[in-house]
């Protein structure tokens, strides 16, 4: 319901913003470029993949630092049961309060680095649902509720998505990586129903198992 409700949302907000002209309607914003490191803003491209990498293994460190922390064991246990935690003393709401802040902080710092890089932002792109389907298959492609997986989805998806744009958008096929993408997520919930990162590390852990 929550991953519903998430695509709702954004729905709702790509309504919102294109009927309001203060911030471009139907058009969007378009960003003027500066030139200003502190705006995202650079004039090499290899510049925005060092950023970006930076900001991937920022937000996977934060999350390994909560995962880690007293946090990180209250929604594990929230997780397994959120009846039971609450009555050992967790406060679920709080914490899931603080959960989602900490995901909307590096929602939106990504989001920034993104309309810099466009130099433009649209209704339909930041807040379509193609864009929600994409960020939210990644996780459960790779494994939800593991700390590498949605890294895992990434790198299994993204490929996927450019080579589908480049063999089938060009014939009229637009919107076919979309097709890919449900057709990859059935795969997934029957045959890899953790994802793929709990599956690959049990491969490795049998590798190493058999070479030492």
């Amino acid at each position: 319901y929550f991953i519903l409700l998430t695509v709702a949302v954004a729905e709702i907000c790509r309504l919102l913003v294109a009927h309001t002209e203060a911030l471009g309607g139907a058009l969007g914003i378009f960003i003027t470029f500066t030139g200003d490191p502190w705006q995202f803003q650079f004039s090499d491209n290899r510049a925005y993949y060092y950023v970006a990498l930076g900001l991937m293994l920022g937000a996977t460190g934060l999350v390994a630092g909560i995962e880690a922390s007293r946090m990180g064991a209250y929604l594990a246990a929230i997780r397994e049961d959120e009846d039971a935690a609450e009555a050992l003393g967790v406060n679920a709401f709080r914490t899931k309060l603080a959960a989602i802040v900490v995901s909307a902080f590096m929602t939106g710092l990504g989001g920034t680095f993104y309309a810099n890089y466009l130099f433009s932002l649209q209704p339909n792109t930041a807040f379509g649902i193609p864009l929600s389907v994409e960020i939210i298959l990644r996780p459960i492609v790779g494994g939800g509720g593991t700390l590498l997986g949605p890294v895992l989805g990434s790198f299994i998806l993204s490929p996927l998505a450019e080579i589908s744009r480049i063999y089938f958008a060009g014939g009229g096929w637009s919107g076919t990586h979309l097709v890919v993408y449900g057709l990859l997520l059935i795969a997934v919930v029957l045959f890899l129903p953790q994802g793929a990162y709990p599956h690959l590390a049990r491969a490795l852990a049998r590798r190493r198992g058999r070479t030492s």
